[in-house]
């Protein structure tokens, strides 16, 4: 209820926001998928990758990438790249769990492309955000 009145459909051009609104939207398909899980007696193992890849992995790039603007005094604009980063974490967490789920005879594929997904998208964020990161802060102030 409360994702459907923050009104995501109008934060598609900043991936920051758009990245926050998917990464939450994960967490209901998540427990969804672990209560189909247990009640159909299967694993629920991808259950808890939608949780702690769409979930939290999203979220943490996505709040990664605002906090290091604001605490650097920067505008809290999405530097280049990032939009992808966000896109491939997306995809990581589709293809360990929906995927997965719906299409067991690919595990292998889903497997190696979700960690390579992951790995690519904090790579993006560790190129891009490691000079702000190092750099004095934008306004000289202390911290």
């Amino acid at each position: 209820m409360r994702l459907s009145r923050w009104g995501g459909q109008h934060s598609w051009r900043e991936p920051l926001l758009w990245g926050l609104h998917l990464s939450y939207a994960f967490i209901p398909v998540g427990l969804v998928m672990w209560a189909l899980a247990l009640l159909s007696g299967s694993r629920a193992d991808a259950a808890l990758h939608a949780l702690t890849i769409g979930g939290m992995g999203t979220m943490m790039l996505s709040m990664m990438a605002r906090v290091s603007l604001g605490h650097t005094a920067r505008p809290i604009r999405s530097l280049p790249g990032i939009g992808v980063a966000l896109a491939l974490m997306v995809a990581a967490a589709l293809l360990r769990s929906p995927v997965l789920v719906l299409f067991p005879q690919i595990t292998h594929w889903t497997y190696n492309l979700g960690i390579i997904f992951w790995c690519l998208a904090y790579g993006v964020f560790l190129f891009h955000y490691t000079g702000p990161l190092l750099s004095p802060r934008a306004d000289g102030k202390d911290g």
